[in-house]
């Protein structure tokens, strides 16, 4: 294992799971409330924020996810809150901007995407907590202000992750894209198919399921809403369809693991910027 792989739960025969987000893919978590979703995600992102070669960015409607990286670096690349839906639009056109930079710097580089990171250089992993929420919130928030087609704000959300799913792992970044339920309105087949590690909770609807996974078994697709909080099934490249139960961690402790690299302070500490920035 290296700093950017992460140990996410025990599989059934007691092996240690692990996500590799070195790896050129994205991930997609889907599970109901109080399946464990939330939990795998603080699993996830606490052990990230021990690399120095992660910056950790993205959009939280509710602010409770990333607010313990309030003292992180690449402030501007997240957005947390839902009172100005119009501030998760520009954190994500600031990281597309540097999506495009960067893939730039490939072209003249003659190279084809990134696989060595640094703290000046980071892996840039993008969390989209309760993505379909956000792009609800969005369009509420485009209705209230009646904004006019050019200037809403859910479209602009919209283009800006399904661009960062399409494009931006060769440019050294990872979506971490959060759902309930994925439905072909949030997130379209195009943009599923770049998901290559695909996780699910309990749900109580097996055409969500189907959304993530491909040709499951009846009796196990049946399963899904039986599953304990945490228990929960992984498809990914080179890691074998199971289930798996993650490990837990509480709130408070997934905040105190956070704070020991990135203490909460009135400015943020930066760990380094892209060493591509002019």
């Amino acid at each position: 294992m290296t700093d950017l792989s992460v140990v996410v739960g025990r599989t059934e025969t007691g092996r240690n799971l692990s996500i590799d987000f070195g790896a050129a893919w994205h991930t997609a978590i889907q599970g109901q409330t109080r399946s464990g979703k939330s939990v795998l995600t603080y699993v996830c992102l606490s052990q990230l924020s021990r690399s120095a070669r992660v910056v950790i960015a993205g959009c939280d409607p509710t602010g409770i996810l990333l607010n313990p990286f309030s003292g992180a670096s690449h402030k501007t690349w997240r957005s947390l809150g839902n009172s100005d839906m119009a501030a998760h639009r520009t954190a994500l056109h600031r990281i597309v901007d540097e999506m495009d930079l960067r893939i730039a710097r490939l072209r003249e580089q003659n190279l084809d995407k990134m696989i060595a990171f640094t703290p000046s250089l980071p892996l840039v992993v993008v969390v989209m907590e309760e993505y379909p929420g956000l792009l609800a919130s969005a369009r509420a928030w485009d209705l209230l202000h009646g904004l006019k087609p050019g200037e809403r704000v859910e479209p602009a959300i919209s283009h800006a992750v399904g661009r960062l799913v399409r494009e931006s792992a060769k440019a050294g970044m990872r979506v971490l894209l959060l759902a309930q339920r994925m439905s072909a309105q949030s997130v379209d087949t195009e943009s599923r198919s770049q998901f290559g590690c695909r996780i699910s909770l309990r749900l109580d609807n097996s055409d969500a399921v189907k959304m993530l996974h491909d040709n499951l078994p009846a009796n196990l697709l049946d399963q899904f809403s039986t599953f304990d909080p945490g228990v929960g099934v992984i498809d990914a490249p080179g890691i074998p369809r199971e289930r798996f139960r993650t490990d837990m961690l509480e709130y408070a402790d997934y905040v105190v693991r956070v704070h020991r690299h990135y203490p909460p302070t009135s400015s943020p500490l930066e760990r380094g910027s892209s060493q591509w920035r002019v």
